[in-house]
């Protein structure tokens, strides 16, 4: 998880789903990211057979952060009402959407598609959005 989001901190979308991708894999068999936190390059897990707590409160965390920080750059000042983000669109994906996001104590959905980046306001109070390109 943490190799993704330095992947996506360079702008390199692709890599970090790789890793993300991986880390889903190992579902059904250890927790996203669960100790030991290795998986084989393919993301076979049945390459590196182990056992592991299955509950482990970090790693689905891992996961969607990952996922969220990876593909929209986000960057919260909840104190002030604001958010700034960086969208990023994977090759071959029309769209992705994130919904019910807590900033603050406001919630947002994100839609991120080839014409652009909607944020619609769920709940709370409206945040002042701004929106750059990579």
């Amino acid at each position: 998880g943490i190799a993704a989001i330095g992947e996506f901190n360079y702008g390199r979308l692709e890599q970090g789903l790789r890793y993300l991708r991986m880390i889903a894999k190992t579902t059904g068999h250890i927790m996203p990211g669960g100790l030991p936190e290795y998986v084989h390059p393919s993301g076979d897990p049945e390459l590196f057979p182990v056992t592991s707590c299955y509950s482990q409160l970090w790693s689905a965390a891992m996961f969607t952060e990952g996922m969220v920080w990876g593909l929209l750059r986000l960057e919260p000042d909840a104190a002030n009402g604001k958010i700034t983000m960086t969208p990023g669109l994977p090759e071959g994906w029309p769209h992705f959407e994130f919904k019910n996001l807590i900033i603050g104590t406001s919630r947002i959905n994100v839609r991120v598609d080839k014409d652009g980046t909607k944020v619609t306001n769920v709940e709370g109070p409206k945040l002042d959005v701004t929106i750059n390109s990579i």
